[in-house]
């Protein structure tokens, strides 16, 4: 591993309206707080040849000349949307060596300071699992970002197998072992229905089916607290956040206070909300 705790970020995104126009704003602030970073998006579309998205790719890379672009296509009887949330697990899994950071499509850094102690946890070749056990209690689920591994420790936990694509993500359909979630082909509708698809659900299976010993043995299991830096999961003041918008204050945004940003969304609704961490990532901009 080098210097770095970690060489890419691996997003990822499908056709859906509400994060798609997230991502020139992602990919911008990771090129200003971690520009020796590559980052890696994983796109869900049914037409990789649309000329559209040739020009987004033309367009990204004007915010970040370090990122990559690869489609995924979408599989018959799972939701799109679900594809948009595990292509980055999948395409972490086929980094090799490489350590990827998983992330949000419509989450970014504010700084660089808090997300290298975090990683920088990890133990080299495990997966770093980052716990909020004010959310999860101690279910065995976390969020997803910022998962950390190489490539191959992902490919041991996603696809031990060696699948094809579609055979992979036929292999977890209809999946049903804690909580109903873990099935790919479920809704992704969380607000009408609560057998809704879940990718931390998904991730626990995959994590445990290797049995609690070798999971232990092949993970570095941490909090969002690291060192002297408290991440206010809860009141939000250090996190804009968009369940507690309002907690925090411009003026520590932009002394560096703030460690990450989970941004109200759709963004054509909250342009003005989202306006201050736009003015802060631009006016990093070195260019």
């Amino acid at each position: 591993m080098s210097e770095m705790p970690f060489d890419k970020v691996v997003l990822s995104c499908d056709e859906n309206p509400i994060f798609m126009p997230f991502i020139p704003l992602v990919a911008k602030a990771w090129k200003k707080f971690f520009p020796e970073v590559k980052v890696e998006l994983a796109f869900v579309t049914e037409n990789s040849k649309d000329s559209r998205y040739e020009n987004m790719i033309d367009v990204l890379q004007n915010f970040h000349s370090n990122l990559n672009v690869t489609f995924f296509p979408t599989v018959d009887g799972v939701h799109p949307n679900n594809l948009g949330k595990v292509s980055r697990l999948i395409l972490a899994s086929e980094q090799g060596e490489s350590v990827c950071l998983i992330h949000d499509v419509d989450s970014l850094p504010l700084q660089r300071e808090y997300m290298l102690k975090l990683t920088q946890q990890r133990r080299k070749n495990t997966m770093l699992c980052v716990h909020v056990p004010e959310i999860y209690g101690s279910s065995g689920k976390f969020p997803m970002a910022p998962t950390t591994a190489e490539g191959n420790v992902f490919k041991e936990f996603i696809n031990p197998n060696n699948l094809s694509y579609v055979d992979l993500i036929s292999s977890w359909k209809d999946m049903k072992v804690y909580d109903g979630k873990e099935a790919i082909n479920n809704t992704p509708d969380i607000q009408y229905d609560d057998r809704y698809f879940s990718d931390e659900s998904l991730l626990r299976v995959l994590l445990n089916r290797h049995g609690i010993e070798k999971r232990l043995e092949m993970t570095t299991n941490v909090t969002r607290h690291v060192d002297d830096i408290t991440y206010d999961w809860r009141g939000c003041t250090n996190i804009p956040d968009r369940g507690n918008w309002g907690a925090w204050r411009e003026e520590d945004l932009f002394a560096g206070k703030c460690l990450e940003a989970n941004l109200k969304r759709p963004l054509w609704l909250y342009e003005e909300d989202i306006r201050p961490i736009v003015e802060y990532i631009e006016g990093f901009d070195d260019e």
